[in-house]
């Protein structure tokens, strides 16, 4: 676009500078008169130099849209990366606060879980110590009524002598 433009640009300088030259010339011949031709072809080329101008600056200013579409495309993409990454950080704070109340309710039940074993065993020895208060008695309850049986039996026979 550029190199062809500036390549065109200076072809009708050229041209330009050559009609001007020849103006003078024209003018300058033999006492005769300007002729009014050579104006209307001044303002021809010099308009023809303001429209190549022209789109030369149109093509220049596409040329500068295209290139900020392209970068503004560029932008956006990265900051939609950085939202994403922004999420996915935030996120991570989130999963950071969940551990911690996991971690927090972990060593709450496990607490809790230490007392549940500390009242088990202390029943476990209640129970042992019940049981063998209650094995003494039934022993002694049994000694006592085997004693009573042995005293009875002793008496007892003495009783069928006498048929």
């Amino acid at each position: 676009m550029g190199s062809g433009d500036e390549g065109e640009e200076s072809h009708a300088m050229d041209m330009g500078s050559s009609m001007h030259t020849s103006e003078p010339m024209m003018g300058t011949q033999e006492g005769a008169q300007p002729t009014e031709e050579p104006k209307p072809e001044g303002r021809r080329t010099q308009l023809k130099i303001v429209r190549e101008h022209l789109e030369s600056l149109k093509n220049d200013v596409w040329g500068v849209r295209k290139l900020h579409e392209t970068n503004q495309k560029r932008l956006e993409a990265q900051v939609a990366k950085v939202r994403s990454e922004l999420k996915a950080h935030s996120k991570s704070k989130d999963v950071i606060k969940e551990l911690k109340r996991h971690d927090a309710a972990t060593k709450k039940l496990q607490r809790e879980l230490s007392a549940v074993r500390k009242d088990l065993a202390a029943t476990r020895k209640d129970i042992a110590r019940e049981a063998v208060k209650s094995r003494a008695r039934e022993e002694a309850a049994i000694s006592k009524i085997a004693a009573k049986v042995k005293s009875k039996s002793k008496a007892a026979p003495k009783r069928s002598k006498k048929k």
